[in-house]
């Protein structure tokens, strides 16, 4: 009965939509963690590892790794808080944000054949029914 639960069937949904995805993120030099991080990002207004973190879906940890294998590549860059010149922002470089609009394009024309695929409605549906989930679920825990 557990290979059939919500947990699975989740995982089973993204990786359907994944399948369509991954080469695309791998025609272009992406991970799919990186692509994450890089879409969240915008090339004039830095923002915060903590709102970076939440808003990528990523562990700490990871965001750092991330970030440093962006950096070295030069996608992002790295600028300084004006409130606490200790703390760092991030932000896309000029290279970066030429590669978000090169991918987002592939991107964006394999998501239509993919919504096509489902059906609008049907999309629609799903995503209503996820933020239900994730709404009712959030801040939950278990008697």
């Amino acid at each position: 009965m557990f290979e059939t639960g919500l947990p699975v069937a989740l995982l089973r949904a993204r990786e359907a939509v994944m399948f369509h995805m991954r080469p695309i993120l791998r025609a272009h030099g992406f991970t799919e963690q990186q692509w994450r991080v890089m879409r969240k990002l915008h090339p004039s207004v830095p923002i915060d590892k903590t709102t970076l973190s939440s808003r990528a879906t990523l562990l700490m940890p990871s965001l750092l790794r991330i970030l440093r294998d962006l950096e070295e590549m030069e996608l992002i860059r790295l600028v300084s808080s004006a409130r606490n010149p200790r703390l760092s922002r991030v932000i896309l470089s000029a290279k970066g944000a030429a590669a978000v609009a090169r991918t987002s394009a592939d991107i964006e024309r394999a998501m239509k054949a993919v919504r096509t695929r489902i059906g609008e409605a049907s999309v629609a549906q799903l995503l209503e029914l996820l933020q239900t989930v994730e709404s009712r679920l959030t801040g939950f825990s278990l008697p």
